[in-house]
């Protein structure tokens, strides 16, 4: 009887499955969804998104029906009403947001590359690109203002500018003004066009506070190694922070070939670092319980800023919660569920992530 009574106890916890098969839901209608933006807009289209609408709320409705009747957690009809939700939520919102976009009179403006003033704020860091007569700045702004002669619209449109190497030390965040010319060679669906400045941005206001902080960070990343070769020194912040900015056209190049580019790419491993450094520092300074999980969302939220809002960085910090999940108690079982949960917001937040080898990863 002894025996009996203590291997319950003693077998691991049965698996609960129910959030990663949501995410896994959720990945698949941000595949569907992914296609639906490479056909051409129509009624079909729209029908789709009005129908899969309908139906969301529908499951919605049902889950909080049975919340309320307190329905056992684990029927199967409230799990199969919440995988759908999931599956048309994350669908609905990559085909919307493209939508939105192409719906902007950017969108109209580019297809006769006009020529127009424009009001924005900047929401990557400039890039320098090497062309075949003079090098270009490459950097994305997202519009809160665009107009001609004639009219002016209030937008809010996110655009690839071609600009001048003056433009290299705009820092992130910026609130500018300037004028260009329009045009619609963007391949990214969530960009309205692109935009090839002319001339040096007025700057209306600088960035804010926690950007200031990051951009003094990383700025006394690269002063730390300043006195390595130059190899050395450009390498350091692109393995660190994914600050590849200075970095020599040769070295990226010769990690293409030998299939090393994953390294200049922020990576779980890096968020890994920062956030076990935190937490030991805070268990040394006498931090204990949940304090562990405050010091670890901070600490990933911190790493976002300082290695910027990027396809590999979202995916990092994603995985390093769930994995700060893990080190909990129950980590089993509550690891499964983060990492479903983790997959949904993801998606949510960034739906041009289905179809990207690295998500898959």
């Amino acid at each position: 009887m002894g025996e009996d009574a203590t291997a319950p106890a003693n077998s691991p916890p049965e698996l609960d499955l129910r959030m990663p098969l949501l995410g896994s839901c959720g990945w698949a209608g941000g595949l569907i969804g992914r296609q639906l933006q490479q056909l051409p807009a129509g009624d079909v289209q729209v029908a789709i998104v009005v129908a899969g609408t309908a139906i969301g709320v529908l499951g919605a409705w049902g889950i909080i029906a049975g919340v309320v009747a307190r329905r056992p957690a684990r029927a199967p009809g409230w799990t199969l009403a919440a995988c759908l939700l999931a599956f048309l939520a994350v669908s609905s919102a990559g085909y919307l947001r493209a939508e939105r976009v192409e719906a902007t009179p950017v969108a109209a403006l580019a297809s006769r590359t006009a020529y127009v003033w424009v009001t924005g704020v900047t929401i990557s860091d400039p890039r320098i690109v090497t062309g075949a007569h003079s090098d270009v700045v490459v950097l994305r702004v997202r519009l809160a203002e665009v107009g001609t002669r004639q009219v002016t619209y209030a937008v809010a449109a996110p655009v690839l500018v071609y600009a001048d190497p003056s433009w290299a030390d705009l820092a992130l965040g910026s609130t500018v003004r300037f004028a260009g010319f329009l045009g619609e060679e963007a391949d990214d669906p969530d960009l309205a066009a692109t935009l090839r400045a002319r001339g040096d941005p007025s700057i209306l206001a600088g960035p804010p506070a926690w950007w200031r902080a990051a951009d003094r960070v990383r700025a006394s990343l690269r002063t730390s190694v300043e006195h390595r070769p130059p190899d050395q020194r450009e390498l350091v912040p692109a393995l660190v922070v994914g600050d590849d900015a200075g970095m020599d056209a040769s070295v990226a190049a010769d990690f293409r070939v030998t299939g090393l580019t994953h390294l200049l790419a922020v990576s779980g491993a890096n968020l890994t670092l920062v956030v076990g450094a935190l937490i030991v520092a805070s268990r040394w300074l006498g931090a204990r319980g949940r304090a562990y999980y405050v010091v670890g969302a901070l600490g990933i939220a911190g790493f976002i800023l300082l290695a910027r809002w990027e396809p590999s960085v979202v995916r990092a910090a994603a995985m390093g919660a769930v994995g700060l999940v893990s080190l909990g108690v129950d980590g089993r079982r509550r690891g499964g569920r983060a990492l479903g949960v983790a997959v949904l917001v993801v998606l949510l937040l960034e739906p041009a992530l289905a179809d990207s080898p690295g998500f898959a990863l």
